[in-house]
């Protein structure tokens, strides 16, 4: 089992904030698709989507066969110490073997880092 995880402070509305993480984690909210595709590398995921606005929170369950399998959450909370809103992204995984692990690892970290930075970005726009 591999992790990854990323946070950042945002200057904006909860409403704000929450509206770009639902829209860039999950593009196809407005149909209100339960489900999406992702494709890491080679690999061809499925994405079971569920969107909890009260908690501010998306979860993604990501499956390729039995090639990868794990879970991506997004979150909005605000962080204690600031008083400010905080995206959160965690996402953690398991693939077949190690070297798809190894591989994969670098490739998922930028995803979730790079992703909780154009939230961030859409959210202060």
């Amino acid at each position: 089992m591999a992790y990854a995880s990323f946070r950042c402070l945002v200057d904006a509305s909860y409403q704000k904030v929450w509206q770009s993480v639902s829209r860039i984690a999950v593009p196809q909210v407005g149909a209100q698709a339960p489900q999406q595709q992702l494709k890491i590398d080679h690999l061809e995921l499925q994405e079971t989507i569920s969107l909890d606005p009260q908690k501010g929170e998306v979860t993604l369950r990501l499956e390729g066969g039995q090639a990868l399998k794990g879970e991506r959450r997004f979150a909005v909370r605000e962080d204690r110490c600031s008083s400010r809103l905080m995206i959160e992204c965690s996402l953690s995984w398991q693939a077949a073997d190690q070297d798809t692990d190894l591989r994969l690892h670098s490739v998922l970290d930028r995803l979730v880092r790079d992703l909780v930075l154009e939230m961030k970005k859409a959210s202060e726009s």
